[in-house]
């Protein structure tokens, strides 16, 4: 009786052993059911945010790269209006600003009226300006002695247009061998030929022999070239009169 009685306590020990043993490790598997549900919420979470990140760095992204591409589109823009501007610039330029002849007619023009000719002068002589020169084919040649200093002769003078145009030359001694001066002038050294009209008008010629010079009166121009004569004091003036302009 008392052995029956002890060996079913001991049974019932054995089964308190199982039953802690088996609620310890429920308790262990809850635990770890929990932790583990835990952690996959917090990596829902995590990937959510993670996602919603990237999603704002896209969408950041995506909004500099449009902002870029209107830049550059209007960069373009401005630089084909600069381009068109320069070109227009550069078109305005060379139709403004003379080159080659026109820039040399211009210049003369403006040496003239700053010499004191009318405007409305000008116009008149280049409407009415020619290509072929009407003249009178008689060309007249006059010698005259070259003078070497300021002594005036009655031979270093050649008239011209019945008396309305007067032919002067100074020139620069010859030398011998020894370096004296001699009584003629050197047709090596330059020349400075005077052309005096009535009134007492002047224009200048300067270099060495031959020279060519114009003399405009009223409707006619006296075109000269003077070369060293056949003396070798003397210089002879050739002259042709041709309608002007």
């Amino acid at each position: 009786m008392g052995y029956g009685f002890h060996e079913e306590r001991l049974r019932t020990r054995r089964r308190g052993r199982i039953a802690l043993i088996g609620a310890k490790w429920a308790v262990m598997a809850g635990v770890l059911a929990i932790t583990a549900y835990l952690a996959h919420v917090a990596g829902i979470h995590l990937a959510e945010a993670r996602s919603g990140n990237l999603s704002d760095q896209v969408e950041d992204l995506t909004a500099q790269l449009e902002t870029t591409r209107r830049e550059k589109d209007q960069l373009a823009r401005d630089l084909a209006t600069a381009t068109a501007q320069a070109e227009e610039l550069r078109k305005r330029y060379e139709s403004d600003v003379p080159t080659g002849a026109i820039s040399d007619l211009l210049r003369a023009v403006r040496t003239r009226l700053a010499a004191g000719v009318k405007p409305e002068r000008l116009a008149s002589l280049i409407a009415v300006a020619e290509n072929t020169r009407r003249c009178d084919e008689k060309p007249v040649s006059k010698r005259f002695l070259v003078r070497l200093g300021p002594q005036r002769t009655p031979s270093d003078t050649a008239a011209f247009a019945e008396r309305q145009i007067l032919v002067s030359a100074l020139g620069a001694p010859g030398t011998d061998a020894s370096g004296r001066a001699e009584g003629w002038f050197d047709t090596a050294k330059p020349v400075t030929v005077t052309f005096t009209r009535i009134g007492g008008s002047e224009t200048t010629a300067t270099g060495v022999l031959p020279l060519q010079h114009a003399v405009v009166i009223k409707d006619l121009e006296y075109r000269f070239v003077v070369t060293a004569g056949e003396g070798r004091s003397f210089a002879t003036a050739t002259a042709d009169a041709c309608a002007y302009p």
